[in-house]
C-alpha cells in the first residue's frame, strides 16, 4: 500500500511538472502570435529552455560488440547472455513497482539488493568459471534492462561488475 502511495506521489509531481511546462509553452505561443500579428521580429529568448527529462548517461552494451574466437565459445557466451537476461527479466517482472520507484529515486540497487544479489549468485554459480573475466553479462543486463543504461539509477551502493 505504501509503494502505491509513493508511486501516486511520483505521478502527481510529474503531472505538476507537465502543467508548468504547458503554461510556459502557452505563454511562449501567445508572445509569438502577438509579435507575428503585429509584423515585429521576435525578441531573443531570455534563457535556454530547460529540459525536465535530461538524457541518461548511456553506456554501450558491450556484450553486443564482442568478437568471439570459435563456435563453442560463442555458444557459451550466448547461453550466459540469455541466462542473465532471464534472471534480470524475472526481477523486473515480479517487482515492477520497486523497479519503477528505484528508477525514479535513483536507488534501484538499494531497493532490490536481495533479489539482484540472489540472481547474481545464481549467474556466477553457473557461468563464473566458464565465462571467467571475459564478460559480466549479468552486470550488463542489470544496467541495460533495469537501469535503462543509466548507471546513476542503480545508486551509490551498486557494486558494479563482478571481479
Amino acid at each position: 500500500m505504501r509503494a502505491m502511495a509513493e508511486r501516486l506521489r511520483v505521478l502527481e509531481s510529474q503531472v505538476q511538472e507537465l502543467r508548468v511546462l504547458s503554461e510556459e509553452l502557452e505563454n511562449e505561443l501567445t508572445t509569438f502570435w502577438d509579435y507575428t500579428e503585429q509584423g515585429r521580429p521576435l525578441p531573443p529568448p531570455l534563457a535556454a529552455p530547460r529540459n525536465p527529462f535530461p538524457a541518461p548517461t548511456v553506456l554501450p552494451r558491450a556484450a553486443a560488440h564482442r568478437v568471439l574466437q570459435d563456435d563453442a565459445e560463442n555458444k557459451l557466451h550466448m547461453e550466459a547472455m540469455r541466462y542473465a537476461r532471464l534472471l534480470v527479466s524475472e526481477i523486473e517482472l515480479y517487482h515492477k513497482i520497486e523497479v519503477e520507484l528505484g528508477r525514479s529515486h535513483h536507488d534501484l540497487y538499494a531497493r532490490l539488493k536481495p533479489q539482484i544479489e540472489r540472481s547474481r549468485e545464481a549467474y556466477q554459480k553457473r557461468f563464473a568459471e566458464k565465462v571467467g573475466k571475459a564478460a559480466d553479462y549479468f552486470h550488463e543486463e542489470v544496467l541495460h534492462t533495469l537501469a535503462h543504461n543509466d548507471l546513476a539509477i542503480l545508486g551509490a551502493e551498486y557494486p558494479g561488475p563482478s571481479e
